[in-house]
């Protein structure tokens, strides 16, 4: 059944209720792990986990305001799609649900025209062979001229620059089209994208791509890029609810005194996180 919000908040003013006395320790909701360590586990999310994410995505995610769209597609039992839910509902944005098949998201998309697109390596990969395929089958000028614009904005993207006063207009506002031509922020998370994916994502698209680090038991996000971040090789730096701290692995080599190929400290280790956003515990386990 369908109902007008009127008609909810006519209903709801008819039994007035106090609203439930909670305490932060309090159990929100469960959220399943995928098993990569095992068999999957329920996570146990609490008032203080949720929280102390949001407060945390206030600070790292500045750029989802009142004015952010964004379409829902990923699995909403998903901690990353939970936290984006979250986030931009505490913004006040506009959050979308889409029609359900995954075969005709282009036309939610075209019909939504997000600000934000949030996904996974392997949809980002699937739109980078996509792009790829549709630019090789170009002949001609076109060829040339799509080539060239790819070579220059590449060249420039590790100073931070994603926008090209020319290429833009005549090549690669046709490739933001295909997200509705209004993404503003990209964002990866929940598995590693590689280095030349995130690259091309970034140009095609001429908008930040960012990416995350995170596990369900810290509430998805522990660490994350920030949008003027110029080097895309990273994950970034914590999010401000929560602190972490590397650990020897001897039996591994890894070392808070490792150095790089140039003989700069670089530790390395087990990361340790800790913050009001890890859970209490697993469900009966």
């Amino acid at each position: 059944s369908w109902f007008k919000w009127s008609q909810i908040l006519e209903e709801g003013n008819k039994n007035i209720r106090p609203y439930p006395k909670v305490v932060p320790e309090d159990i929100v909701c469960f959220s399943y792990t995928s098993g990569t360590t095992g068999k999957p586990k329920g996570a146990m999310i609490a008032n203080k986990n949720l929280i102390s994410l949001l407060g945390g995505a206030e600070v790292s995610l500045s750029f989802v305001d009142s004015s952010s769209v964004y379409l829902s597609y990923l699995p909403l039992a998903h901690i990353l799609e939970k936290i984006v839910f979250s986030t931009i509902s505490m913004r006040a944005g506009k959050y979308a649900l889409f029609g359900g098949d995954v075969f005709k998201l282009k036309d939610d998309i075209g019909i939504l025209k997000p600000t934000i697109f949030v996904s996974v390596p392997r949809l980002f990969n699937k739109f980078h062979d996509t792009i790829r395929a549709k630019m090789n089958e170009l002949t001609g000028c076109k060829s040339t001229m799509s080539k060239r614009a790819l070579n220059v904005k590449l060249s420039n993207v590790d100073s931070g620059k994603y926008t090209h006063t020319i290429y833009d207009s005549l090549v690669f506002n046709k490739m933001k089209s295909f997200l509705g031509g209004r993404v503003e922020v990209m964002l990866s998370g929940s598995a590693p994208l590689s280095l030349p994916v995130k690259k091309f994502m970034k140009i095609c698209f001429s908008c930040p791509f960012i990416e995350g680090y995170g596990q369900t038991e810290g509430m998805g996000g522990e660490f994350i890029q920030s949008i003027h971040d110029k080097n895309l090789d990273t994950v970034g730096g914590p999010i401000p609810m929560n602190e972490f701290k590397l650990i020897d692995v001897p039996e591994m080599k890894y070392t808070s005194k490792d150095v790089d190929e140039h003989g700069r400290l670089a530790p390395r280790g087990e990361i340790c996180v800790r913050g009001a956003n890890v859970i209490p515990a697993y469900y009966k386990n």
